[in-house]
């Protein structure tokens, strides 16, 4: 078929235009992955869904995420108080750690996610 791009192919290019991103020092994988019982809790919002998937897109190969407030609220086009209120009540919730080490450079975040909740999975 003339014209027809793989979805493979569409979504290799999209991963490297997401790269190539200017403005982020962040690398940020292409999906972002909300797992259901996040998703059914009915104490979080779609906000916080969509911080928890930032997070999780975020996640590097140690296992956590170093983004800094800021990156949340640009990306993810959020109010400075929303990104806040949102990393809270995730943490809260059990879904997220967080931990800063404050040094003579400055401060370090690193964001965990939790998968310790959802080991009691409910079946369908």
């Amino acid at each position: 078929m003339k014209g027809f791009t793989p979805l493979q192919e569409y979504y290799k290019k999209a991963i490297e235009e997401t790269r190539e991103k200017e403005g982020s020092q962040y690398t940020a994988s292409f999906f972002v992955v909300i797992p259901h019982p996040i998703i059914d809790d009915p104490k979080l919002s779609r906000c916080d869904h969509e911080i928890y998937g930032e997070i999780s897109a975020l996640t590097n190969k140690y296992g956590y995420c170093y983004a800094n407030n800021q990156h949340f609220i640009k990306s993810l086009r959020m109010s400075r108080k929303t990104v806040e209120r949102g990393f809270m009540k995730l943490e809260k919730e059990g879904y997220i750690k967080r931990e800063v080490k404050r040094g003579k450079d400055g401060s370090r975040r690193k964001i965990w996610l939790i998968f310790k909740k959802f080991s009691r999975l409910r079946r369908r």
